[in-house]
């Protein structure tokens, strides 16, 4: 599942496929850089197979954007 929270997306934008997480994540990165003046630069992520996969670590690369990894569950 795929949370986007902070100022821009109010209320949290949810998205419960898997497989849809990368494209829609590129959508989101390219909408907020396109309608603010703000770049994304962190990610908090989990370590999940849709954020660690090859593209997805490839894309943040390219992009300079920074992940940084949690634990689930916990606090």
């Amino acid at each position: 599942m795929l949370i986007y929270v902070g100022q821009l997306s109010q209320p949290p934008i949810t998205k419960k496929q898997k497989s849809k997480v990368f494209a829609t994540f590129r959508k989101f990165k390219m909408h907020v850089e396109k309608t603010t003046t703000l770049s994304l630069k962190t990610l908090r992520i989990d370590r999940g197979g849709e954020f660690t996969s090859y593209n997805f670590n490839n894309f943040c690369d390219e992009h300079g954007i920074q992940r940084q990894l949690i634990t689930i569950y916990l606090p």
